[in-house]
């Protein structure tokens, strides 16, 4: 079982700074948190995973045919979350036992 919290920063990249005219832009900023629990057996494993992520100060971006347009200011903020459940385990006979591994996972971005 694990858990964990972080805070990260990530400044413009060049596209995004020549947008802006400026010679630097605020850092887009974030930060995340995950859950991960696992339960084992001597023929299965089950294993879960949750996590959530918030931005802020974000450079929103559209697109026009194939060309990304981006903003000149940091305008925008952003979350995701999800979930991930696996099952490993054998089927059969200890030998020869085949190996099977089930997975789901569901996600969300806005």
């Amino acid at each position: 079982m694990g858990d964990g919290r972080r805070l990260s920063a990530q400044p413009a990249q060049y596209k995004q700074l020549a947008v802006s005219g400026q010679d630097t832009s605020k850092a887009q900023k974030g930060g995340d948190a995950f859950l991960e629990i696992e339960h084992q057996r001597p023929r299965f494993r089950l294993r879960g995973t949750g996590f959530v992520r918030r931005g802020w100060d974000r450079i929103s971006w559209t697109t026009q045919d194939v060309e990304v347009q981006y903003a000149s200011t940091n305008d925008s903020r952003s979350r995701a979350w999800g979930a991930e459940l696996m099952l490993r385990g054998q089927v059969g006979c200890p030998r020869p036992a085949t190996n099977v591994i089930r997975r789901r996972s569901i996600s969300r971005t806005r």
